[in-house]
């Protein structure tokens, strides 16, 4: 649809819930185009973007052609992307003008020039493209006379053999019979399955209200569960009781971790085990029951027969089978940052408890696109850790 619309200058809009793939699916056909014809432009809308910010932004791509038009430089089109457009305050008057002047610079292909009041700028050669969650649950909507502009498109979630597929294919590839044990492929097999069937339950237990908005459980959640999976080397996947504790990690790192209060991590814990019971048997739970952390800072630096060190933090995700090990690493790390650093020196007492929180936060960190954000009281250690992990 994108290919069609787009170089045709049609304004297109995509709506649909959060984690959808509504930017990614845009983002991936704007890659694609030539950058001898196109130029692209994103700007993310906010709650705070003011009607000057989006036309000061417009405006920083175009350069004058002739009069009063204004276009693209070097003859080229222009694609705008507007992500989250929905974003922008509603005013007392229930006025949303930010997208007021979006819908003007769309309807009218123009725009009153900021520094010469009453001065009319044509664009030219510039297509619109925007995306935005569905409307409802705390999310605005858009003016009915600004989405009258695009060619609206419902992003629906794949079904559930369509994220079989993607998933699914992806580490019967990694995980084939001809790179690692047929007992550990077969296994691998039924990850899909096992993270489809928690994804489900939890979806359908673990629903947001106003104090829990942050429990929304999409394809975003599968990517994760499946790229923190990806981290460990296949070497190191010996057997398949250490893929599917790598797995049960995996799923309370990316769902047990969103949740607020003891009871609903509780039913997480135990919904993940039960899964495991339901795919690979009751066997399985009793192998992989207890603690259970990857981490991927215990290798010890590597020397070659020089003795000269080749790589002093080596990067191997694996198992930690020893809170004291991990607890001596976190120390010694602690030790080295306190050495290199004479201001904001690190002095932790490291309990269980805090060493979880810092392998929770290394993760993420090395993880590709990780973010996170950690929500606790003062002098809970957030800042300390993080500096740490």
């Amino acid at each position: 649809m994108l290919s069609m619309l787009v170089p045709s200058g049609k304004p297109v809009l995509f709506t649909g819930g959060p984690g959808v793939s509504k930017t990614a699916c845009i983002l991936m056909y704007l890659q694609g185009l030539s950058a001898e014809t196109f130029n692209v432009k994103m700007t993310p809308f906010s709650f705070v973007t003011t009607p000057m910010i989006y036309q000061r932004t417009l405006e920083s791509t175009v350069e004058k052609r002739q009069g009063r038009t204004y276009g693209p430089p070097g003859g080229k089109k222009c694609v705008f992307f507007i992500d989250d457009i929905s974003m922008p305050v509603i005013n007392n008057w229930g006025d949303q003008i930010t997208n007021e002047i979006v819908r003007q610079s769309i309807g009218e292909a123009g725009l009153y020039n900021l520094d010469k009041p009453g001065e009319w700028k044509q664009f030219v050669d510039i297509c619109y493209t925007a995306a935005m969650t569905h409307p409802g649950g705390g999310r605005n909507d858009i003016p009915n006379r600004l989405k009258r502009q695009y060619c609206l498109y419902n992003v629906t979630m794949p079904s559930l053999t369509a994220v079989d597929n993607i998933f699914g294919s992806i580490i019967r590839g990694r995980l084939s019979d001809k790179v690692v044990p047929k007992v550990v492929a077969e296994v691998a097999t039924k990850l899909t399955e096992a993270t489809i069937q928690l994804w489900t339950k939890t979806s359908a237990k673990m629903l947001p209200t106003p104090a829990k908005f942050h429990y929304l459980f999409n394809m975003r959640e599968l990517s994760r569960v499946f790229g923190g999976l990806f981290e460990a080397p296949r070497e190191t996947i010996k057997d398949e009781v250490y893929l599917v504790k790598l797995w049960r990690h995996e799923c309370e790192r990316v769902f047990t971790d969103k949740l607020t209060n003891a009871p609903d991590k509780e039913w997480e814990s135990n919904c993940i085990l039960n899964v495991i019971g339901d795919i690979f048997g009751q066997d399985m739970v009793n192998k992989v029951s207890g603690m259970c952390y990857f981490v991927n800072f215990l290798g010890e630096p590597v020397v070659d027969a020089d003795g000269i060190v080749e790589d002093e933090r080596p990067k191997l995700y694996e198992e930690a089978t020893d809170i004291e090990l991990v607890r001596m690493k976190a120390l010694e790390f602690q030790t080295k940052h306190n050495e290199e650093n004479k201001v904001g020196k690190l002095e932790l007492v490291l309990f269980e408890y805090a060493l979880e929180h810092l392998m929770r936060i290394n993760r993420v960190i090395n993880m590709d696109r990780g973010s996170m954000m950690l929500v606790g009281v003062g002098g809970s250690g957030k800042q300390s850790l993080t500096r740490l992990a």
